[in-house]
């Protein structure tokens, strides 16, 4: 439970701070202000730390959330901060990074969800702290946490079967590995994606397969469905750890069952653009569906700056959309999400005809 008296305290200062509501938020919305509105920055913001937990190190998406969060910090140079994330994608490493953090006595404290059950200590130890908490990816249910900044992964799934056979490219067949049941996220993706996938009348579905099952691997089903199918089109993988987390030899193998196929997946994260190719030269994939990673990571650093200044207890869920990314778009969008990404180079992911 919060501390009443405590936020009874920050409620005043924040009601003494509503004349500095608007100045604080001149990065947001790009307006320049003129050097004699130039005032020192709210006490709150002064002696504040917010803190961005990211999912692990070595996730795809890390770099461009944590430039996101920098990006948002950078403007407001009086507020402390630090971006970081656990050694590893496991429990043990997600505690361990939250009980350092917590060491630093922060405000507020942004984390990256991606299992719900692995976060619930952690949510227990940071609220006991009397400190706020805004959550990132995967949806959490906690009435202990502030805010949410996450991505509509169903409404990807409805964009891309939506744009299935422009993705296709001639192609007139597809396969389709999915998760559903494994939690309500994966089924309502499942289930958004073939709503609109079906309205495609000129591509058909050869064969779908749920790695939620548990009796094989992602990996292994799709070796299986592709042995079945030499000839598919297009493979649809629902969830981007198939090719994040590539065994060895595994894309050899599956271009020796079906050399034609591409695949799209739902993550547009670095990582798998080299994938795409360019349009001279097409890739194993036909397209990537994703945000802007940098968006998550700003909107996380802004909404936990509100929260230090609000004089209201208001609960805020913020959703940043999807692209559909393809070979011809992809140094428009790699543009972008450097950009939203703080200047993050990512031109080494690049295939070379498009940076």
């Amino acid at each position: 439970m919060r501390n009443d008296a405590a936020w009874r305290g920050r409620a005043l200062l924040g009601a003494a701070l509503c004349a500095s509501y608007l100045l604080l938020y001149w990065p947001l919305t790009a307006c320049k202000r003129p050097p004699t509105e130039a005032r020192e920055p709210p006490r709150a913001l002064r002696d504040a730390l917010v803190v961005v937990i990211g999912p692990a190190e070595n996730h795809p998406q890390w770099p461009g959330i944590r430039g996101g969060a920098e990006r948002f910090f950078a403007a407001v140079p009086s507020l402390r901060s630090h971006c970081t994330a656990p050694t590893a994608a496991d429990a043990e490493s997600l505690l361990a990074a939250v009980t350092r953090v917590l060491e630093w006595h922060p405000a507020v404290v942004c984390l990256y969800v991606t299992d719900p059950a692995a976060t619930l200590p952690c949510i227990d130890l940071i609220a006991r702290r009397d400190i706020l908490i805004v959550t990132l990816g995967t949806p959490f249910g906690d009435p202990r946490i502030t805010g949410h900044i996450g991505v509509d992964l169903a409404a990807a799934c409805e964009l891309l079967g939506a744009n299935l056979s422009r993705v296709a490219a001639g192609r007139r067949s597809y396969l389709l590995l999915h998760e559903q049941g494994r939690t309500e996220s994966d089924t309502n993706c499942c289930l958004r994606f073939r709503a609109a996938a079906q309205r495609q009348h000129d591509i058909t579905l050869l064969q779908e397969a749920n790695a939620a099952d548990g009796a094989a691997s992602g990996a292994q089903l799709a070796e299986d469905m592709l042995g079945l199918f030499p000839n598919a089109g297009l493979f649809v993988m629902l969830n981007p750890e198939v090719w994040w987390n590539a065994p060895p030899g595994w894309h050899r193998r599956l271009r020796e069952l079906n050399q034609g196929f591409r695949f799209t997946t739902l993550s547009a994260a670095p990582a798998l653009w080299p994938y795409l190719g360019t349009p001279e030269s097409p890739g194993e994939a036909a397209a990537l569906v994703g945000p802007l990673d940098g968006e998550i990571g700003y909107a996380a650093a802004q909404l936990a700056t509100q929260l230090l200044i609000s004089t209201e207890r208001l609960r805020s869920r913020i959703t940043v959309p999807c692209e559909v990314v393809t070979p011809e778009n992809l140094a428009d969008f790699a543009r972008r999400y450097s950009e939203s990404a703080n200047g993050l180079d990512v031109s080494g992911f690049l295939p070379a005809a498009a940076r």
